[in-house]
C-alpha cells in the first residue's frame, strides 16, 4: 500500500480508505454519536491525503499507515 501511495496518491487513497476506514471509525465512535464520528472519519482521511501529498515518497514507504492513521484520529 505505501508504494502505491508514493507513486500515485490519487488512485491508490480509495484502497486505504477501504482498508483502514473501518478502524478509523471503530475509533471515532468512542465519541458515542454516529453522526460525530463519521464526521471525524472524514476528517482524518481529508488530513491524511492532504499530509501525504507533502511527503516525499521515502517518507510515505516508512509509514506505519494503521497507527499513523489511528493518531490522526
Amino acid at each position: 500500500m505505501n508504494r502505491r501511495l508514493a507513486t500515485d496518491l490519487d488512485a491508490a487513497f480509495p484502497r486505504l480508505l477501504d482498508e483502514q476506514g473501518g478502524m478509523v471509525l471503530a475509533i471515532a465512535r468512542r465519541l458515542g454519536d454516529h453522526a460525530a464520528a463519521e464526521d471525524v472519519v472524514q476528517d482524518v482521511f481529508v488530513a491524511a491525503y492532504r499530509a501525504l501529498e507533502g511527503y516525499d515518497a521515502d517518507r510515505i514507504a516508512q509509514l506505519r499507515l494503521r497507527p499513523w492513521l489511528a493518531t490522526i484520529a
